[in-house]
């Protein structure tokens, strides 16, 4: 397993790795380090958490907090576009590395709406809705005050992942490796316009803006 940054800030990758091949120094550090569910956080272990449980967490507990909840708000957003219904509180974490505390990389990021045979509502909510295909701008508009941010933060963020995917998207089709699954990546490709579609109005707030300042 190795670790990495993407657009998204904080994400674990997969790789295939010969047996004689060292893993990075870096990767044996974060090995080392130790991570703890937010689930376990809450005075009682059953509950799920939701977003706006996790952001008072992580400004409570991150040695970094302005850079947790931009990677929190991404990584919902991200999750939102690809489809990922699978998204729940037990997928978020803290990783300890000494003394300094951050949220931990995400994983399990998959485009569950593909499937038809599996649900289309997410595991946690944005804004109040769970279904996948109807977080629109009043839904995005809730998801902010959730987490305390500017409507218009946010509305940056999303405008970001959007040109991040459109620049990319050519590329990522032509992969000799995805030709085999065409159908299902021009099925997630899909499933991404309609909820760019869907949640577009809130790009109007859009404006150059680099850190979830508190809402005024």
């Amino acid at each position: 397993m190795r670790w990495g940054k993407n657009a998204l800030g904080r994400c674990r990758y997969f790789a295939m790795m010969k047996p004689s091949e060292r893993l990075p120094r870096r990767t044996m550090a974060i090995r080392s380090s130790r991570t703890r569910s937010f689930h376990l956080w809450s005075a009682n272990p059953t509950d799920v958490p939701g977003f706006a449980s996790i952001a008072d967490l992580v400004r409570r507990a991150s040695a970094n907090p302005l850079r947790d909840i931009t990677y929190l708000v991404r990584i919902a957003l991200y999750n939102l576009l690809i489809g990922n219904c699978d998204a729940h509180g037990k997928n978020f974490s803290l990783i300890y590395r000494g003394t300094d505390i951050a949220l931990a990389p995400f994983y399990d990021l998959v485009s569950t709406a593909v499937y038809p045979e599996l649900a289309a509502k997410l595991s946690m909510r944005i804004g109040g809705e769970y279904r996948v295909d109807h977080i629109g701008k009043a839904e995005l508009e809730g998801f902010a005050k959730d987490l305390g941010v500017r409507t218009r933060f946010v509305a940056d963020e999303l405008k970001g992942l959007v040109q991040t995917a459109r620049d990319a998207q050519t590329e990522v089709a032509a992969l000799p490796e995805l030709q085999e699954y065409a159908t299902l990546v021009s099925s997630m490709m899909d499933g991404w316009a309609k909820r760019v579609t869907i949640s577009a109005p809130i790009l109007l707030a859009s404006r150059a803006s680099h850190e979830p300042r508190d809402r005024s």
